[in-house]
C-alpha cells in the first residue's frame, strides 16, 4: 500500500488515471492489511478474556507476564489499526466525503486509545494523528489545540521529544495555512532553541527547520518581514535549507530545490565589509553551488530545459565563492575564530585543487591537517594536501620538454607525501581517509622498493583498518613477483618463491578481513583477484574456487552486483581467471568455465567495434600465456599431474576457439598453435611432445597455405615469426641441430633479429643443459656459423648485449626532445641487454656444472666474474626483475665453488 502510495505521489498531476489506479491498488493493499490486524485484535481480546482474575494473576508471575504481552500486542494491533485507516482515507480525492468520513473514523480510533493510555508514548502519538486528522480536513484551528497539547511543556525523554517535534512541524504547517506566518516562526525557533545539537540533525528536527524557513521566505515573499527583518530572514532560511537539504527527511528535495532557485534573477549582494560578512556570503555561494549542481542532476530526467541555468548557476556560484573566501581570508586578523578561518582554507582549498592551482591548496590543506589537528575538517582537508602533493609529485617527475627529469625531482613532493600519510594514519586511523593515506605509503614503498617499510606501515594500522592495507601490499608483491619472473625459463628462484608466498599471506589476510563488510575498492578488488591468482600458481585450485565465488567479497559477486570496482578491466580479468580456475579444479568444471567462455564472448561483444572477434581471440592468448605460466610453476612446485590437468582442461578452451568464425585466418591459426606449443613447454615426457607435435604441423600447414595463397599471411615479417616458431618447436623436442639450421635458415635473410638472435643462442643453451655438452655454451655465448666477413651468422650472447647496449644507447641530437616512442624502444634495448649479459654469466655456470676439473673451476670463476663485474658497471642491475635473477645466480655459482 505505502508502495502504491509513493509511485501516485511521483507522477504528473496530468496522469490522473494513472494516479487513480495507484490509490485504489493501495486502498486494496490496506483493506487486506486492515483484516489482518482486526484479526489480531479479536484474538489478543479473547486470549485477555480466558486469563485468570486480576488478583490471581498476581500471585502468578507466568500467568501476570503473559497478560503484559497481550495487552502490548493488543494496542500495538489497536494503534496499526487506527494507522491503517488513516492511511486508507488520504487515497480518496481530497473533498470528498469517502476521505472526511475514514478521517473521523481513524481519528475516533485514535481518540480511545489517547483516553485509555494518556501521557504514555502510544497516547501522545494517537493525540498526535487525531491532529493529524483534524489537518487534513482543514480544521486547522483544531488541529492546533491538539498539536499545542503536546509541545505546550517540551518533554525530557527522547521517545517522547519524537513526537512532540513532529507535533512542532505540523502546528507550522497549520499557521503557515491560516496565514499567521510570525506564529509559524515563533513556534519552530523555540522549539529549535531549547533542542540539542544532535536532535537538529535528525529528520524530526529538519523537518520543523524546513517549516520555519518556508515561513521566513513567505514572510520576505509577500513583503511582511520588517526591514531590519528582512536581510535575517534571508540568510537564516537560507542556511537553514542547507542544513535540510544535506541530510535524509521528508524536505530534502524540496530544500535542494528552494536553495537553486532563491538564486535565480538576485540582485548582486553588497561588497562584503568585514571577514564575518565575507565568510557568510562564501557559505552562502558554496550552498547555492552545491544545491544547484544537486538541481541540474534531478533535472536531467524531470526538467532537461533547465539543467544548463542551473549548471550556469553552479558555475558563477562557484566563482563568486572562491572570490569572497579569497576576501575572507585577506580579511582575517587576530580576532577571527579559528574554527572560521580553518573553515574558509578548507573551502578555498578543495575550489583551488580544482581550479589546478595545486600548489596553492597544498598549503592551505596542509596547514588546517599539522597545525590544527583537532579540527573537524583536518582529516579531509590532509585528504586534499595528499592529492595536491601527489599531483606536484607526477608532475616533477614527469619529462620536461621531452627530457627526462633530474634525478632528485619530485623528491620534496614525495617527502611530503609521506608525512602527511603518515600523519593522517596515526592520527585518525579510523578514518576513511586514512586509508587512502596508508594505501599511498604503501605504493611508494614499493615503488622504491622497500617492503620492510611498506610491512611496518600495515603492522601500524589498528587491525579493525587493516584489510585494505594488506590487500594493497599482497597486490603490490604479487605484481613484482610476476616481473621479477617474467620470461624466465627455468623455475623460480627461492627468493622469488619467499615474495611471492608473502605475497599470498598479505592477500588472503586482507580478503578474511574484507569478508566482514564495507565496500571494496578498485585496488582492493583487484587484490582479492589476485588471491585467486596466487593460490591458483600454487595448485590450490579449490580454494582458489572458494575466494573466487564468495558472496561478500568475491570478484564475481562484485562484477554481478555492478559494484563500483568492478571495471571493465577488472570484469575481463575476473572472467579469465574464474575461466583458469574452472579449468584447474579436480575434476574440471567443465560446465562452469563454458558458462565462462560465453560470459566472456558476450562481454566483449558488448564493447562494441569491428575488431571483437581479434579482441576475443587476444584474451584467450593472453589467457594462454597466463596458463603456460601456471603450468611451469606446479611443475616447479612438484605437482606434474595438475600441470597435466590443467593443460588437458585448457584443450576446450582451444576447441572453442577453433570452431570461432574467424578460426581459419592466420592469425587465429597461428594462436592455436602457440597455445599447443606453450602447453607443450609447460609439461615434461610424452605429454609435452603431443602438444609440441600439434604445434609443429599447425605451423608446418598455415606455412604451407601461405605458399599457395600469397596474400593469406599479413607480410613477411609475419611468415619469418611462424618459421622461428616452428624452431622453437623443434628445439622443445630436442631436435636442437634441426632447430638452429631453422634458425639460421631465417637469419640469412634477417640477420639483425634481435628476438631471433635471443631464440638461437637459447638454443644452444638449451643443447648445453641437454646434451652437457660445453661447446654449446661456448657457441651460445660467442655465436657460430662464420660468414663470409668473418662475423658470426648466429652471433650469440656477447654479440646480441654489444648491440643492444649500442641501441639502447642511441638518442636523438642535444636539440631534439625523447619521444615517448623513443623512450620505449631505448627501455626494449636495454631489457634485452640485461637479458643476454645475464645469459652469458649463466651459460658459464651450466658449463661449470657438466664438466669436471680445471675447467669446471675457469666456468664457474667466469660466471662469478661475469656478475660481480655487472654488479659494479649497473649496481640497480637494470631494476627488481634482472637485480633479483642476477643475486640468485651469483648464489648458485657460490655453492657450486663450494662443492668439494
Amino acid at each position: 500500500g505505502f508502495d502504491a502510495i509513493s509511485a501516485a505521489k511521483q507522477l504528473p498531476p496530468q496522469a490522473a488515471a494513472q494516479i487513480a489506479a495507484a490509490r485504489s491498488k493501495a486502498r486494496e493493499a490496506f483493506a487486506k492489511a486492515t483484516a489482518v490486524t482486526d484479526r489480531a485484535i479479536e484474538i489478543c481480546t479473547k486470549e485477555l478474556a480466558a486469563l485468570p482474575k486480576a488478583v490471581a494473576i498476581q500471585a502468578d508471575p507466568k500467568a501476570k507476564e503473559r497478560r503484559d504481552q497481550l495487552r502490548n500486542r493488543q494496542l500495538e494491533a489497536r494503534f496499526l489499526r487506527a494507522q491503517l485507516g488513516f492511511e486508507q482515507a488520504l487515497t480518496f480525492d481530497e473533498k470528498s466525503n469517502q476521505r472526511a468520513a475514514a478521517l473521523d473514523a481513524a481519528s475516533a480510533l485514535f481518540g480511545q486509545i489517547n483516553e485509555e493510555f494518556r501521557g504514555s508514548v502510544a497516547g501522545d502519538a494517537s493525540r498526535y494523528y487525531q491532529g493529524r486528522c483534524a489537518q487534513e480536513v482543514g480544521a486547522y484551528e483544531k488541529a492546533l489545540t491538539i498539536f499545542t497539547s503536546l509541545t505546550n511543556s517540551i518533554p525530557t525523554k527522547p521517545e517522547f521529544r519524537i513526537w512532540a517535534a513532529r507535533a512542532v512541524r505540523r502546528k507550522a504547517e497549520c499557521f503557515i495555512a491560516i496565514g499567521k506566518l510570525d506564529e509559524a516562526i515563533t513556534s519552530c525557533q523555540e522549539w529549535l532553541a531549547a533542542s540539542q545539537p544532535a536532535e537538529r540533525q535528525q529528520s524530526e528536527w529538519l523537518e520543523v527547520s524546513y517549516q520555519l524557513a518556508t515561513a521566513m521566505q513567505a514572510k520576505l515573499k509577500d513583503g511582511q518581514a520588517k526591514p531590519a527583518e528582512a536581510s535575517r530572514y534571508q540568510a537564516e532560511s537560507r542556511k537553514l535549507l542547507r542544513e535540510v537539504s544535506q541530510r535524509p527527511n521528508d524536505f530534502q528535495q524540496e530544500a535542494k530545490a528552494a536553495l537553486a532557485s532563491a538564486g535565480r534573477g538576485k540582485a548582486a549582494a553588497p561588497e562584503p565589509k568585514n571577514f564575518d560578512e565575507a565568510f557568510a556570503a562564501g557559505e552562502e555561494a558554496i550552498g547555492l553551488m552545491n544545491s544547484s549542481g544537486v538541481a541540474a542532476k534531478l533535472a536531467r530526467e524531470n526538467n532537461p530545459e533547465a539543467v544548463e541555468e542551473l549548471q550556469q548557476q553552479a558555475a558563477e556560484s562557484r566563482e563568486e565563492a572562491l572570490r569572497v573566501l579569497k576576501l575572507a581570508l585577506d580579511m582575517a586578523d587576530r580576532q577571527t575564530p579559528i574554527d572560521k578561518l580553518n573553515r574558509v582554507r578548507y573551502y578555498l582549498s578543495v575550489l583551488l585543487l580544482d581550479d589546478k592551482k595545486t600548489f596553492d591548496a597544498a598549503v592551505l590543506a596542509e596547514t588546517i591537517a599539522t597545525k590544527y589537528p583537532e579540527n573537524e575538517f583536518a582529516p579531509s582537508a590532509a585528504k586534499v594536501a595528499l592529492a595536491a602533493y601527489e599531483q606536484l609529485a607526477n608532475e616533477a617527475r614527469a619529462p620536461q620538454h621531452g627530457k627526462p627529469p633530474a634525478d632528485r625531482a619530485g623528491a620534496y613532493e614525495t617527502g611530503k607525501l609521506t608525512e602527511l600519510a603518515q600523519l593522517m594514519a596515526t592520527r585518525w586511523p579510523k578514518a576513511p581517509e586514512s586509508a587512502a593515506a596508508a594505501t599511498l605509503l604503501i605504493q611508494n614503498a614499493l615503488r622504491e622498493n622497500r617492503i620492510a617499510d611498506a610491512e611496518s606501515i600495515v603492522e601500524k594500522l589498528p587491525a579493525e583498518s587493516r584489510g585494505p592495507a594488506q590487500l594493497t601490499l599482497g597486490a603490490g608483491l604479487w605484481s613484482q613477483y610476476l616481473r621479477t619472473t617474467a620470461g624466465q625459463r627455468e623455475a623460480p628462484s627461492e627468493s622469488a618463491i619467499a615474495l611471492r608466498d608473502k605475497a599470498g599471506s598479505l592477500l588472503n589476510a586482507g580478503f578474511q578481513a574484507a569478508r566482514k563488510g564495507g565496500e571494496l575498492t578498485a585496488s582492493s578488488a583487484a587484490g582479492v583477484l589476485y588471491l585467486v591468482q596466487y593460490l591458483l600458481a600454487t595448485g590450490d585450485a579449490k580454494t582458489a574456487q572458494g575466494v573466487l565465488e564468495d558472496k561478500e567479497a568475491g570478484p564475481l559477486a562484485l562484477v554481478k552486483e555492478k559494484a563500483p570496482a568492478a571495471t571493465n578491466p577488472f570484469i575481463l580479468e575476473s572472467y579469465k581467471t574464474a575461466l583458469r580456475t574452472y579449468l584447474s579444479v579436480e575434476p574440471p568444471e567443465r560446465k562452469k568455465a563454458s558458462a565462462m567462455m560465453k560470459s566472456l564472448d558476450d562481454f566483449v561483444s558488448a564493447q562494441g567495434g569491428d575488431s571483437a572477434d581479434q579482441q576475443l581471440t587476444e584474451m584467450y592468448r593472453s589467457l594462454g600465456f597466463q596458463l603456460q605460466r601456471q603450468m611451469k610453476e606446479l611443475n616447479a612446485g612438484g605437482q606434474q599431474d595438475k600441470a597435466k590437468q590443467v593443460a588437458a582442461a585448457f584443450g576446450d578452451v582451444l576447441d572453442r576457439v577453433a570452431k570461432r568464425p574467424d578460426a581459419d585466418t592466420w592469425r587465429v591459426r597461428v594462436w592455436l598453435a602457440q597455445m599447443n606449443l606453450q602447453l607443450g613447454q609447460g609439461l615434461e615426457g610424452k605429454e609435452a611432445d603431443e602438444y609440441i607435435d600439434r604445434a609443429q604441423k599447425e605451423y608446418q600447414a598455415v606455412l604451407k597455405t601461405a605458399e599457395k595463397n600469397k596474400k593469406y599471411a599479413p607480410d613477411e615479417i609475419s611468415i619469418l615469426g611462424v618459421r622461428m616458431r616452428l624452431a622453437e618447436c623443434l628445439a622443445s623436442r630436442g631436435q636442437y641441430d634441426k632447430s638452429i639450421e631453422q634458425y639460421a635458415e631465417i637469419l640469412r635473410t634477417k640477420p639483425n633479429m634481435l628476438d631471433l638472435q635471443q631464440a638461437a643462442a637459447s638454443a644452444f643453451q638449451d643443447w648445453g643443459v641437454a646434451a652437457k655438452n660445453p661447446e654449446a655454451f661456448n657457441k651460445a655465448i660467442r655465436g657460430d656459423l662464420p660468414q663470409k666477413d668473418g662475423k658470426n651468422l648466429i652471433w650469440g650472447w656477447n654479440r646480441i648485449s654489444i648491440v643492444a647496449d649500442a641501441a639502447q644507447r642511441k638518442a636523438p641530437g642535444d636539440n631534439k626532445p625523447v619521444t615517448p616512442e623513443e623512450q620505449e624502444r631505448m627501455a626494449r634495448f636495454e631489457d634485452i641487454f640485461f637479458d643476454a649479459r645475464y645469459n652469458i654469466a649463466r651459460a658459464r655456470y651450466l658449463a661449470g656444472t657438466v664438466t669436471e676439473g680445471d675447467t669446471r673451476q675457469q666456468e664457474l670463476d667466469a660466471a662469478k666474474k661475469n656478475v660481480e663485474q655487472m654488479v659494479r658497471l649497473y649496481p640497480d642491475l637494470g631494476g627488481p626483475k634482472w637485480k633479483a635473477a642476477f643475486e640468485e645466480l651469483l648464489k648458485q655459482v657460490n655453492q657450486e665453488l663450494n662443492k668439494k
